[in-house]
């Protein structure tokens, strides 16, 4: 089966969704806009393959640490439940693949296939 792949639009149910998970993982500040460029949180779409979505977002400047970061929720629908994925976060542009592979070694086989179809070439 293909992966397909979705872009919620503002105010659909699945929007409302997908930002509530977010804002569950980042206490409640959606937004998070970083006050020396103005990067905020995005929605990249969500990716569905085999009764299952993956939401994903990505923050190019995070506040603080200046790091991009990725979020992704995995929801099973069969199964009624909501997981996510550990965040991949990178060094503010350094782009060494070797600083993810430590990273990715602790998520799931399945998780990082999603993340590599998503970013071709991820921490190889």
């Amino acid at each position: 089966m293909a992966t397909t792949t979705v872009f919620a639009e503002r105010g659909t149910p699945l929007w409302d969704r997908v930002w509530a998970l977010l804002a569950g993982d980042v206490g409640g500040d959606t937004a998070q806009e970083c006050a020396c460029c103005g990067e905020r949180w995005q929605y990249m779409g969500t990716y569905v393959e085999h009764g299952k979505s993956a939401h994903e977002f990505r923050h190019r400047h995070s506040p603080g640490t200046g790091n991009r970061e990725y979020r992704r929720f995995i929801e099973d629908t069969a199964a009624g439940t909501t997981t996510q994925a550990t965040a991949i976060v990178y060094p503010p542009r350094t782009g060494a693949a070797h600083e993810l592979r430590p990273l990715l070694a602790q998520l799931s086989e399945e998780t990082v296939a999603l993340l590599r179809a998503v970013v071709p070439g991820l921490g190889e």
